[in-house]
């Protein structure tokens, strides 16, 4: 089974942020004019079985919907209405049936949405939940520790709490996985209680390749886990991370296959 994330880059964020992957010449959005075809072929050569995607707004969601096949969906609460966006699961009806699919929400305020979905492989039937996240981010070069562990910790809060609710109901599942940009990197993963760290300590693993998502930064904030519940769900998980067109987006579309023992 192979599994991805990508974090799209959201063309208002991209134009009101002056983010260089979202602009053309004049500074304007170029999402109409190239970056979504971009998108989609990157997303096509991925060649997924489920794909886990941050930064969807309700315009990109429907322009997803006509080509790839979207099975949840939700969006973070907001008071800039015009700039909202989630996160989103895709499949390919192909290779995966889908079982169940929904969202978490965090509990804070404001409250942020992971967006999560139950497949089963049709190759060996194996049944997965795969969840997207998005964690609130921080300012990772802040000086004052103390006001930079505050921030770490809404983010920290936010997916403790997509957890608590993923593993409360996993019966009929070999795993669960999650998938999504962390906004935390490698250096940050060594700090006790970071966001990869919570994830390894309940059981998930993950490639253990330090490959580069953020890509102006040299950072990787995308993340991918998975954490086997049966013994049918042992899995070895393995890197992948397909060809695409890097300046589609401020973030590299990353992911694993988890080879079934």
């Amino acid at each position: 089974m192979k599994v991805i994330t990508y974090n799209i880059l959201n063309p208002y964020h991209a134009v009101k942020w002056r983010t260089a992957e979202g602009l053309n010449e004049a500074g304007g959005c170029n999402w109409t004019a190239w970056r979504a075809e971009a998108i989609f072929n990157n997303l096509s050569g991925a060649d997924f079985d489920v794909a886990c995607l941050q930064e969807i707004s309700l315009t990109t969601l429907e322009q997803l919907k006509a080509r790839l096949s979207v099975a949840s969906h939700d969006l973070h609460d907001t008071d800039e209405p015009e700039g909202a966006h989630g996160v989103a699961t895709l499949y390919n009806p192909e290779r995966v049936e889908v079982l169940r699919a929904g969202s978490y929400r965090s509990q804070a305020t404001p409250e942020r949405a992971a967006a999560f979905v139950d497949v089963r492989d049709l190759a060996q039937g194996r049944v997965v939940r795969l969840i997207s996240v998005h964690i609130k981010g921080y300012n990772p070069y802040e000086e004052d520790l103390t006001r930079k562990r505050a921030s770490q910790e809404v983010g920290d809060l936010e997916l403790m709490s997509y957890i608590t609710q993923a593993l409360a109901d996993v019966e009929g599942l070999d795993g669960v996985a999650f998938l999504g940009d962390f906004n935390e990197d490698e250096v940050e993963m060594s700090r006790e209680g970071s966001r990869q760290r919570v994830l390894i300590e309940r059981g998930f693993v993950w490639d253990q390749v330090i490959d580069t998502t953020e890509t102006r930064t040299g950072r990787k904030i995308d993340w991918a886990l998975y954490r086997p519940l049966t013994p049918q769900g042992e899995a070895n998980v393995l890197h992948a991370r397909p060809e695409q067109e890097l300046s589609a987006s401020d973030h590299a579309l990353t992911g694993f296959k988890l080879s079934f023992k």
